[in-house]
Parts: structure tokens; C-alpha cells; sequence
């Protein structure tokens, strides 16, 4: 039995399988490769069986690829600390773990379904199959339920030559590359035709050796200055224990006070270190601005902060060496069902259940870049989610921002792949901007990332450290800052247009066909 064989006799356990082997990327720094074969299985078994089965085996590959993506939500259990009950934990975890894989591969596969009005052209639905799927990572990024986690790029973003290329048009050129080589694999595996051999292998060879061209181009830094990230490694179990807040302190103010006998200049916290909300002056950052005026050093932390009309902010400020404390930047995309309840009214009133379900007070987001200048340099500041999505650090660097700082709580999800991933989204962030990355978190990831992607120095997860390195600046003006996602608008364009054509062709044809009659 040939292979064409077995995928018609087999479709769906084809997609599931194909799915399965697709979210493999992400298990590792070292899978990236899995993306290309479960691609072209997928596009290979959709085109070997009638269109009318396209979006059910299209949910099949999505839902294959989502669930193992998402394992790692079950690190989440059980909240200690939040009072849920063993059933709310359970509950949470299954509707993070399946849930989402749900309802993302319906959006996934809804998009995907479009590729059945594309014309019998090969290399017309070789580009279709990648334009789509780049614009199915784009639905998943909009919207108050917005999580595009999945990502193609970030499941490369470990080769740093395959993603060098999103310099120039972004991580959705990324998606596209890898899709358009995974289609023309499936061509060549249903046809046998070397002409499509060589098309993906060009294809390939072509972005490979931009991506490498671009890696050899040293950036320009300049201003260098010693800094230290804090790791405090307080756990989730522990971080929200009202009996543990004085310890909280004491640790990030030991740790700091120990950075600056080192030498630090700057030092970095990650996401809100001490678990209280705090009034809009900040009061809470008390004991880090004593020390920053004792030993001489600017602090960049988060914190957290409630104002007067009882509203709540995650944040980011800078204490400065004379104490006094910079703007502030406010948190712009809130965690859904996280930091805030999406559509709140529609879906508490659809779901009275989930609106117990928010881990924290429901968050209001901010609304532009604030820039926080300090020691000469210009940060641009994000807090968590905020780095998954690449146009905020794109306009914090058209607004002046020369580095990166992006500070997080990656505890919840203790050491599993999660915490990796998230790391990823800001080595393409670096590569976009072609800013350097500084990045704390509370029990890591903590890292340095130069412009060109390259983790210069990193902490291991879950343990207790201080990461210590250089801050410098760097002024490159990347196509992709210039351009932003045109890339993904050319993909929605085409998309439009070739399933619009197909469209008028089948009813042109069905026309005719009656007309004959």
C-alpha cells in the first residue's frame, strides 16, 4: 500500500496524526524541523479527499496540534493561594487545556475551509495553503480573546537562520516560508514530481541564506552599562500568601542590594515582585527606592497599582538614585480570563461560572507605548502577554525606544515547555526591532538578547539568581519597523482574491452547466 494509498483509506487519523506531529516544534529547542513534515501531511491528506470534508479535517489537524501545545495550562493546578476549591481548579484547567484547543482550532479550521474554493491549480493552492494559514495565525491574535500562541516562528525561533528573514517583513513572513515549503513537501509527496522538490528546496535555501547574511551583520551598540536582572524564584504558591509578603521584600531587596555591591548600574525586576496593589504614587516601591538612593543605582520593576476610582493596573516604573519614581506604563493586553473577563457582560451572562474565574483583580489596560528614560537609555517597557503581540514593540521603537525590557511572571507555569515558548516571543521581538531584549522574570526565564536574536546569557527556571550582563543601545532600523505586517496584509489580500475567484468560477460553471441543460 503507497502512501497516497493510505492517507485516502485513512484521512482523518492522517490529520489528527499530522497535527500531532506539527505541535512536536514546540516540545523542544531542537524540533523545529517536526513543523515541515506535519504541515505537508496535512496539506497532502486535505487535498486526497472531496472538499466537503475539508473543515472536518482541517479541526482533526488544528485540534491535534492544540492540545499537545497546551499541556502545559496544567501546571496551573491548583491555585494554591487563591482559594479555589479542588473541582474550580480541575474545572480551570480542563477548560484552559481543552477548551482553547477547542475553540482555537475551530478559528483555525474555519479559516482553513476557505481553501476549498481555491482553483485546481497546484501552485496556486501551494500559495493559498500558506496564505491562509498565516491568516489564521493572525485571528487568533485579535480580539479581547486574543492567544496567538502557537506560532510558527516562535517554533523556529530557536534556528536563529530560518527567522533572521522577519527583520525585513515580520514573523508572519516567518509563517508563510514555513507553510509554502511544508506545501510544495506535499506536492511533491502526492505527485512525485521533482519539480516540486525544487521548489521548496529553493524556497528554503533562499530564506536560509538571507536569515544567515543578516546574522553575520554585526549591529552597532554603543553605551554600554553593567546591569543585573533579579530573580527572586517566589513561587505561585507562595507569592500570593499574605504571610509571605515580608519575606517577598526582604528577598528583592537583599538580591538588589547585592547586585549593586557588584557593580550593577541598572537593575531589572520582573513582573509585579511585591503581590500588593499600591496607590498611584507607588508607595509600595518604598524599600527598592530607599535602596536605590543608598547605593547609587536605577531600579526598573514592576508594580502593582490601583488609582482612586478603583481601577487596576499592571505596571512598570523606573526608581531613579535620588528616589523619585518615573511614568508609569500600563499593562496593554490583559490575560483574558486571567487579568480580565473578555466581553465581560455577554460572557459572565452566557457563563455565570467564569466570572469567579479571574486569577486577579480585572485589569484595565493601557493605551500607548510611555517610554521610561533612564541612564541614557530610552526602554520600552512590556509587561508578560504584552511581548506575544509584535506591534507593541514596534511602536515603542518608532517612538524612540533603544532597548527592550519586558518583565513577567512565568511562575505559574513552573519549568514546563511554556515558560520556553514565552522566552521565544521575545528573541522575535529582538529580531524585529533589532533592539536588544531584557527580560526578568520572577522565577524565570531571565535573559539578555541582542538584536539579532541571540541569547547572549540566560537563567535556568525555577531557581533563585541573579543574571548579570551589559545593557547597551542600539539604533538599526530594521524594513520590518519601517513596514509593520504588510506581509500579512498581502496574505489576506491574496486570499480574498483566489477564493473570491473560485468562487465566481464554480457558480460561472454552474451557469453554464444549466444553461446546457
Amino acid at each position: 500500500m503507497t502512501l497516497t494509498d493510505l492517507i485516502k483509506k485513512h484521512p482523518a487519523l492522517t490529520c489528527l496524526t499530522a497535527g500531532i506531529i506539527y505541535s512536536v516544534q514546540f516540545w523542544s529547542d531542537y524540533t523545529f524541523i517536526f513543523a515541515f513534515p506535519g504541515l505537508a501531511l496535512y496539506f497532502f491528506a486535505l487535498f486526497s479527499c472531496e472538499r466537503k470534508a475539508f473543515f472536518r479535517y482541517s479541526y482533526l489537524f488544528c485540534f491535534g496540534f492544540y492540545i499537545p501545545l497546551y499541556y502545559w495550562f496544567m501546571a496551573l493546578y491548583p491555585f494554591d493561594g487563591f482559594g479555589f476549591s479542588a473541582a474550580e481548579g480541575i474545572t480551570i484547567v480542563i477548560v484552559a487545556c481543552i477548551g482553547i484547543a477547542l475553540y482555537h482550532s475551530l478559528l483555525t479550521a474555519g479559516v482553513m475551509w476557505l481553501i476549498k474554493f481555491v482553483p485546481e491549480n497546484k501552485h496556486l493552492r501551494a500559495f493559498a495553503f500558506a496564505s491562509l494559514w498565516t491568516a489564521a495565525e493572525w485571528v487568533l491574535s485579535i480580539g479581547e480573546l486574543s492567544f496567538s500562541w502557537g506560532k510558527a516562528a516562535i517554533g523556529q525561533a530557536s534556528f536563529l537562520p530560518m527567522v533572521e528573514t522577519a527583520s525585513l517583513f515580520g514573523s508572519y513572513f516567518i509563517c508563510f516560508i514555513v507553510a509554502l515549503i511544508s506545501a510544495y513537501m506535499g506536492l511533491w509527496l502526492m505527485t512525485g514530481n521533482h519539480k516540486f522538490l525544487c521548489v521548496w528546496a529553493g524556497v528554503l535555501a533562499l530564506n536560509l541564506v538571507c536569515g544567515t547574511a543578516i546574522l553575520l551583520i554585526q549591529p552597532k551598540t554603543e553605551n554600554k552599562t553593567d546591569i543585573a536582572i533579579i530573580q527572586g524564584c517566589i513561587t505561585g504558591e507562595d507569592k500570593w500568601r499574605p504571610d509571605y509578603y515580608n519575606h517577598i521584600v526582604e528577598t528583592y531587596v537583599y538580591m538588589c542590594g547585592q547586585a549593586a555591591d557588584e557593580g550593577a548600574k541598572i537593575l531589572f525586576l520582573p513582573e509585579s515582585p511585591f503581590p500588593r496593589y499600591s496607590s498611584e504614587d507607588c508607595e509600595m516601591l518604598r524599600p527598592l527606592a530607599e535602596l536605590a538612593k543608598e547605593k547609587n543605582v536605577t531600579i526598573l520593576t514592576g508594580v502593582l497599582v490601583a488609582d482612586d476610582e478603583d481601577r487596576y493596573y499592571n505596571s512598570i516604573a523606573a526608581i531613579y538614585p535620588d528616589g523619585s519614581i518615573s511614568n508609569r506604563y500600563d499593562k496593554r493586553h490583559p490575560v483574558p480570563f486571567g487579568e480580565t473577563i473578555p466581553y465581560g457582560e455577554l460572557i459572565t451572562g452566557i457563563i455565570p461560572a467564569l466570572g469567579n474565574m479571574n486569577l486577579s483583580e480585572s485589569l484595565t489596560a493601557g493605551n500607548d507605548t510611555s517610554l521610561i528614560k533612564a541612564e541614557g537609555y530610552t526602554f520600552a517597557p512590556l509587561v508578560c502577554f504584552d511581548s506575544i503581540f509584535a506591534s507593541f514593540s514596534r511602536e515603542a521603537v518608532n517612538d524612540g525606544a533603544d532597548i527592550i525590557f519586558v518583565a513577567t511572571n512565568d511562575s505559574w507555569y513552573k519549568s514546563t515547555r511554556g515558560v520556553y515558548q514565552h522566552r521565544s516571543f521575545s528573541v522575535l521581538r529582538a529580531i524585529e526591532t533589532g533592539r536588544p531584549v531584557v527580560r526578568a522574570g520572577n522565577t524565570g526565564i531571565s535573559c539578555i538578547i541582542d538584536p539579532r536574536g541571540r541569547i547572549i546569557s540566560q537563567t535556568q527556571p525555577m531557581v533563585e539568581d541573579i543574571l548579570y550582563g551589559e545593557a547597551f543601545s542600539c539604533n538599526t532600523t530594521t524594513l520590518y519597523s519601517l513596514i509593520g505586517d504588510i506581509w500579512l496584509y498581502i496574505c489576506l489580500a491574496f486570499s480574498a482574491g483566489v477564493c473570491g475567484f473560485g468562487i465566481y468560477k464554480q457558480k460561472r460553471k454552474v451557469k453554464t452547466d444549466d444553461n446546457k441543460s
